[in-house]
């Protein structure tokens, strides 16, 4: 068993990027010391070389208020297929490359006040890069898995990360699982709805707070793997706090959202820009919406261009960027939408998500450098649903750049790899992702290092959207 271990272990290892050979020594190395040997601490991407075989994806999960509360991150979903069950060795070796590539990044600051629930092994507890995470929008969440307590040394680590504010909660895989003192007073409870029926979950949610700790606050309770909206339904009636799952994703009962502009208006006038048209003529026609103005030259004097001078006009603003941002700028408009459900506010994120995160890979690998028409190539690859219209039909009613054009429309070529990049990228799969990475020549750092910074990104121009 040990020697088959061993060969798994390696191989793991290998998936990882490989390691330094260890040094001799007359005693035995600890877990953490062996992982170091084949997997160095790193401070900064660029010296992040044992990362770059390992993608970090993410999954949102939604509030009571059917906002983005947070979001789930995890090593690719195959990868975590293969390591369920294995032994705690391989589960520390899974958690320690997942901690790895988000100590890299700033994940408060992408997050903001969203939190970042990342699942470990409890082993994983004394893992020292959890310190590198901000506690103040970190949730570590622990698989039960058989334990009802936790030795000496991972119970102290635990209060030890705790006391520094960061949140503890539990994943609860099946009813059967005992709730001891430990699992009670966690901050949160992660319920697997496929596992769980009606009377059950009411049975726990009326149960626990008799066994928890006087004085600790109430528990958060999430609803994952909800399939359905149905699902999220029954579950958001049955008092659950945050939702997760393949719901959150999927078209179900999709229609086009609302927008308190005009988006048909609003397409003539990017034809406008993009044909050439006088600036005063594209003034005049902005006039014609006030709401358009007004966000327009919000975004455009928001911190995140920067700036040295404030535009207090659309004339000025096409002097000052010309048109080409002008254009993009005024692209993120047709994803500002009203009375926002969460199907309306993925989509939002989505897009932008998708524009920025095509945007930061120009140039790099196979990837075309012009990163203006990338974004407009991610932002609208989603205008068929924002439109309720087939995206054959809407692409030739906008005046694209000629490679976004076909690349929308399924064109073969290096803009297309690059969309097909992005969606493998949401979409989780491994098999998937490596291919698509593979064709447009990138590795999994570079992947991972655009689609975290984009998501801080977006949080910022939907935080601005939100406002007004």
């Amino acid at each position: 068993m040990a020697a088959r271990e061993k060969t798994v272990f390696g191989k793991l290892l290998e998936l990882f990027g490989g390691g330094n050979k260890a040094t001799p020594r007359t005693e035995a190395p600890s877990d953490f010391e062996r992982l170091n040997e084949v997997a160095p601490l790193k401070a900064k991407a660029s010296d992040a070389g044992t990362d770059r075989r390992s993608f970090v994806c993410r999954e949102a999960i939604l509030d009571r208020q059917e906002k983005i509360a947070g979001y789930e991150f995890s090593l690719s979903e195959r990868l975590q297929s293969r390591l369920h069950e294995k032994s705690q060795l391989l589960h520390r070796v899974y958690d320690d490359a997942l901690l790895r590539n988000l100590a890299l990044h700033d994940i408060h600051a992408l997050l903001g006040s969203r939190i970042a629930f990342v699942h470990l092994s409890p082993a994983s507890l004394l893992n020292p890069l959890i310190d590198r995470l901000s506690p103040a929008n970190t949730m570590l969440v622990l698989d039960t898995g058989d334990i009802t307590d936790l030795p000496p040394e991972l119970a102290e680590a635990m209060a030890n990360h705790r006391h520094r504010g960061v949140k503890v909660g539990w994943l609860l895989r099946t009813p059967k699982t005992p709730i001891s003192p430990l699992i009670a007073d966690a901050d949160m409870l992660q319920i697997d709805a496929l596992a769980f029926d009606g009377l059950q979950i009411r049975t726990l949610m009326r149960d626990l707070p008799g066994k928890r700790s006087a004085g600790l606050p109430k528990t958060l309770f999430v609803a994952c793997n909800l399939l359905t909206f149905d699902d999220f339904n029954l579950c958001f009636n049955g008092g659950f706090d945050y939702f997760q799952g393949p719901f959150v994703a999927s078209r179900e009962n999709w229609r086009a959202p609302k927008s308190d502009v005009d988006r048909l208006h609003f397409i003539a006038l990017l034809n406008m820009v993009r044909q050439g048209a006088e600036y005063d003529a594209i003034a005049d026609h902005m006039r014609q919406e006030p709401v358009m103005t007004f966000k327009l030259l919000r975004y455009l004097n928001s911190p995140l261009l920067g700036l040295q001078q404030k535009i207090t006009s659309v004339s000025q603003a096409l002097l000052i960027i010309g048109r080409d941002k002008f254009y993009r700028w005024l692209s993120l408009l047709l994803f500002s939408v009203r009375d926002q459900g969460y199907q309306e506010r993925i989509l939002a994120e989505q897009a932008l998500t998708r524009g920025r995160f095509l945007e930061g890979l120009a140039g790099q690998g196979d990837i075309p450098p012009a990163a203006n028409d990338l974004f407009l190539l991610g932002l609208f690859s989603l205008l068929d649903l924002l439109l309720g219209q087939p995206l054959s039909g809407i692409v030739t009613r906008i005046q694209l750049p000629e490679p976004v054009k076909d690349a929308l429309l399924g064109g073969n070529s290096a803009w297309r790899d690059a969309l097909d990049l992005v969606i493998a990228y949401e979409s989780g799969d491994e098999t998937r992702l490596n291919e698509a990475a593979a064709r447009c020549r990138l590795d999994a750092g570079q992947v991972t290092e655009a689609a975290l910074e984009a998501l801080g990104w977006t949080r910022e121009i939907t935080s601005m959207q939100d406002e007004g």
